[in-house]
């Protein structure tokens, strides 16, 4: 597990934590708060959700580019797990806000 976690490196781990911090206020954000921390949150974290979830794709991109370019070389990376961790944490994403963007439209 250690090993899994050092092999992400900061930045990513970072992300995914990031990722996870951000599902709770799913729950929680209201589009009508005009006062108390609500507002806050109902302004700032689902921006910052599909900020997120565009980086995970992006990552999830990038992870496959570095992937095949290192099996082209004959070494074995863990380029593929990152790859599907941030595909994951972007369908994490998407399936937990997908009703308040509903919402919305």
């Amino acid at each position: 597990m250690l090993a899994t976690i050092k092999s992400l490196g900061p930045i990513r781990f970072g992300l995914y934590l990031l990722t996870l911090a951000v599902l709770p206020f799913a729950f929680i954000v209201d589009i009508d708060a005009e006062t108390d921390w609500l507002t806050a949150a109902s302004a700032i974290v689902p921006t910052l959700a599909v900020l997120l979830f565009f980086v995970l794709l992006l990552d999830a991109l990038m992870s496959k580019v570095f992937a095949a370019d290192a099996r082209q070389a004959g070494v074995t990376t863990p380029h593929r797990r990152h790859m599907y961790l941030s595909l994951a944490g972007g369908l994490l994403l998407a399936l937990v806000w997908a009703p308040f963007f509903r919402t919305l439209l």
